[in-house]
């Protein structure tokens, strides 16, 4: 069987159980500033929200 893993803090895991919900966060709340801006130079973070999901067991920050 294969997973898809969802790193959070405590508190959020005790929202996401009792309410059986994964909220997503806006692409402007990311830590790559890239992320947000199009090739034509255009802010369209505003209008996308992303949930970071990873099938690594092991936690890799750098």
């Amino acid at each position: 069987m294969e997973y898809l893993y969802h790193y959070t803090n405590v508190s959020s895991l005790a929202l996401i159980l009792k309410n059986k919900t994964i909220r997503l966060n806006s692409l402007l709340n990311m830590d790559d500033a890239d992320e947000v801006v199009t090739k034509n130079n255009e802010y369209l973070g505003k209008y996308c929200f992303v949930s970071s999901w990873t099938d690594l067991a092991d936690e890799s920050i750098p």
